[in-house]
């Protein structure tokens, strides 16, 4: 039965109408059909993720995750050529995985499951970002959050995150106050030890769905980041201030907290991990929370022997890694020295955009440094704008300066990452194509994904790409509204209530109710966080005003065949009752010039400066007639009434110099000025 009709199985065709009754239920999602031909929006739902990620059983040859990938040529100003083994068009290099380890300064919410006070899971954190809390220990993002997005992977979800199923981006163990130590905060953290049996859980369920040879290859490629060691000092002073004070025991713990870390390392290598990245301590001496403690009152000043705790460990880490990569063959490792780069924004904070680095933005007591932020028991203040900041709470660096660190964690050169490597190359090093099984679904619907670029091809996820552009034809199933603009009946249309009630909250011209299949693709591809393109929903090609195609468009229509005849309009009557398939191909070409004339200009039709319409009346520059002149002239193809913008002159003069025979023929005169070469001119002539 479908949701929404009349008569038996509410089969016939009365939905929304005003002139017979209908029934509608009150839950669509409980239903196969919204009406009597389409489907729910549930239903769409399921089957665009099939379409979209479905095995060669139910979509085939390709889905369409893989055609989104497949031959995407680079369409970018800036392009890098990165020496690949992914020959083959039909192994797709898919994103590096990432897997991180650690404490607050990479936990993305594990802590809002487990029974703790160790939270940030409230209001102001992550509000700057999110605009709701999430788990993460500062106003918005972390450093793994930045890395993700430069490694074009999503953002890595918190292992405990309920119905997670899916690693094949990596997954994220580290938790709020956890230590390389078990006793650190022992029973409230999730310790490094409890995080590798995690990790080993989500490495068994990998082999399970991938198989032997892809999880390998997966496990081997993926780069393992760790955060870990501020909490085994910073908890024991907590308590007592003066719990390091014998030298001889400052050596013994850090040993014992260097060694843990190293277990964990090596259990990973056995795992088949290669590439790990590490962030040592800042100088947490300086951190609000320790100066409170102390009750440090000359202003800047920070606790000197909370921070040699810090470069001893420091010390001690640098050191254990380098005997690592001695030790196990393939082991490679960036790591960022945190403490330098906290030092440096602290003593020349305005060279990089901060106005406070002694006080929190969220805090009381002196220097914010007393853990209140967000309580609703003890009275706080919060800054007006943690930009300003380095420290969001007396523990943790704002999003500012997550970003910061993250950049030079990704790029940054010797002197701040390495010895040897930053992320950036560990993400590209040893990177082997993982297969994929291609496929794709339907034969009575056109989709079709559309580049317009250059010849490089990116192979690499991390070349900068524009989004591929989706093109969608065919008939109600794909439909967003194009019937809303032409002559046709009621039953052709779906402007009116109840489709679209479930989504939009209004009727769009979607024949159910809320998105269609298309409109789920578009959301899938979005959701990568930049692994493919970013896609809005796809407009219908009649929306008024459209003229950016830079995504894509939907010629589809309610009704519409593959034939002419289907649903054929009355000519006589001026009646249109679908956009046939023949006509949606001719819509396609017109985009098709507009797109290939657009070529990178805001404004093809009107000139720049002039007058009248299309300021197409020669007055620019004129000292006896009004005219308009327009803010960029680079926006525009014309400059006057008959006459390019130097942009424009640009682009022609490169294709004169070396286009292609089909633009430029039978030579260009780069051709021209070294075929030959003997003392004589070339002469242009335009015409």
């Amino acid at each position: 039965m479908a949701c929404c009709g009349s008569g038996p199985y509410r089969g016939i065709h009365s939905c929304g109408s005003v002139m017979k009754e209908y029934e509608l239920c009150e839950n669509p999602s409980d239903f196969l059909y919204f009406d009597s031909f389409h489907p729910t929006e549930k239903v769409n739902e399921q089957i665009a993720k099939l379409f979209w990620s479905g095995n060669s059983d139910i979509t085939g040859p390709y889905n369409l995750k893989s055609l989104f990938e497949l031959d995407n040529k680079c369409r970018s100003t800036s392009l890098i050529s990165i020496a690949s083994s992914c020959r083959d068009h039909w192994l797709l290099e898919k994103p590096v995985a990432l897997f991180l380890f650690g404490d607050s300064i990479f936990d993305a919410g594990n802590n809002n499951y487990i029974k703790t006070t160790h939270r940030a899971n409230f209001w102001p954190y992550g509000e700057t970002f999110f605009g709701t809390p999430t788990g993460r220990a500062t106003n918005g993002r972390t450093i793994p959050d930045f890395i993700s997005e430069y490694a074009k992977l999503p953002l890595i979800p918190p292992f405990l995150k309920p119905n997670l199923n899916n690693y094949d981006y990596g997954a994220n163990f580290a938790s709020i106050g956890a230590g390389a130590l078990v006793e650190t905060y022992q029973g409230f953290v999730i310790d490094l030890k409890t995080q590798l049996k995690n990790f080993k859980t989500v490495e068994k369920q990998l082999r399970h769905k991938l198989g032997s040879d892809e999880a390998t290859t997966l496990l081997s490629t993926a780069v393992y980041l760790f955060s870990v060691g501020g909490n085994d000092y910073i908890g024991p002073l907590l308590k007592n201030s003066s719990f390091f004070e014998l030298q001889s025991f400052q050596k013994e713990y850090g040993g014992m907290v260097i060694g843990n870390l190293t277990n964990v390392i090596q259990e990973i290598y056995k795992q088949g991990g290669r590439k790990f990245g590490f962030v040592n301590m800042t100088p947490i001496g300086c951190l609000p929370s320790m100066k409170a403690l102390k009750q440090i009152k000359t202003n800047g000043s920070c606790v000197e022997e909370f921070t040699e705790l810090a470069k001893q460990h420091n010390r001690g880490l640098s050191e254990t890694l380098q005997k690592l990569e001695s030790q196990l063959t393939g082991f490679k490792y960036a790591l960022h020295d945190f403490f330098p780069s906290f030092n440096e924004r602290s003593e020349e904070p305005s060279k990089y955009g901060f106005k406070e680095v002694n006080m929190a933005c969220c805090g009381s007591g002196p220097y914010r440094g007393i853990h209140s932020c967000g309580s609703v028991t003890k009275e706080y203040e919060l800054c007006e704008n943690p930009n300003d900041f380095l420290y969001f709470d007396g523990f943790h660096p704002t999003e500012k300066v997550n970003e910061q660190i993250a950049k030079l964690f990704w790029s940054g050169n010797s002197d701040i990452t390495g010895p040897n490597y930053n992320l950036k190359y560990l993400f590209q090093v040893d990177n082997k194509c993982r297969s994929t099984s291609l496929a794709i679904f339907g034969l009575y619907v056109l989709c079709a994904i559309f580049l317009v670029g250059t010849t490089s091809s990116c192979r690499h996820h991390w070349l900068l790409e524009k989004p591929v552009a989706l093109f969608v034809f065919g008939d109600s199933i794909f439909d967003v509204g194009n019937n809303n603009y032409i002559r046709t009946t009621r039953a052709l249309q779906a402007n009116y209530w109840s489709h679209g009630e479930s989504f939009f909250d209004n009727p769009t011209g979607r024949r159910t109710n809320g998105r269609t299949i298309p409109d789920f693709i578009s959301e899938f591809v979005r959701i990568q966080d930049g692994e493919y393109a970013k896609l809005p929903l796809i407009p219908p090609y009649l929306q008024p005003n459209l003229i950016n195609y830079d995504y894509g468009v939907n010629f589809a229509s309610v009704g519409a065949g593959s034939l002419v005849e289907t649903h054929q309009g009355l000519l006589n009557e001026i009646v249109q009752y679908v956009i046939d398939l023949e006509t949606q191909l001719s819509n396609f070409k017109n985009i098709k010039m507009n797109l290939r004339r657009k070529v990178g200009f805001k404004e093809v039709n009107m000139a720049c400066c002039g007058s009248g319409k299309y300021r197409g009346i020669p007055s620019c520059g004129s000292v006896t007639k009004e005219y308009e002149l327009c803010d960029n002239p680079s926006d525009f193809l014309y400059f006057d009434f008959s006459h390019f913008t130097e942009k424009t002159y640009e682009q022609i003069a490169k294709l004169f110099w070396s286009g292609n025979s089909d633009i430029t023929g039978p030579y260009n005169l780069k051709s021209l000025f070294e075929r030959d070469i003997k003392c004589n001119s070339i002469t242009l002539v335009s015409n």
